[in-house]
């Protein structure tokens, strides 16, 4: 899209503008489309993870309960494990989120390196 901008004085040389115009406006409308489903995905993702974190701490503080309530385990052998698995489980989702914004680093550097090994199509002019 930003090669459409650049070229505008040739466009307008030609008379081009709305074929271009219906060009930027498509690209546009891609890159767009693209961001609402990554943006889908992630909120998907983002509230299945919230709901199995917060189920599983359901669980554990249910079974918990039952422990200390048969003596089993004190109240606060139960405080401690839960603070510990907040933890460890925050840390998780943490590395999950770094995960990703690594696979979107490692996509967008193959698509610069895509352009910059990339023949141009016109040979450059070289001043005598």
């Amino acid at each position: 899209a930003e090669g459409l901008v650049a070229g505008v004085r040739t466009v307008r040389a030609f008379g081009a503008e709305r074929r271009e115009l219906a060009r930027f406006e498509t690209a546009v409308g891609g890159a767009l489309e693209q961001a609402r489903r990554v943006s889908v995905a992630q909120a998907g993702f983002d509230a299945a993870l919230h709901w199995s974190t917060n189920l599983a701490l359901l669980a554990v503080l249910g079974y918990g309960g039952f422990l200390v309530e048969s003596g089993a385990m004190t109240a606060g052998d139960l405080t401690s494990f839960l603070m510990y698995s907040l933890y460890a489980g925050f840390n998780f989702a943490g590395l999950g989120s770094v995960w990703a914004e690594w696979q979107r680093g490692v996509g967008a550097s193959r698509r610069v390196f895509a352009v910059l090994d990339a023949q141009p199509s016109m040979p450059s002019v070289v001043a005598p």
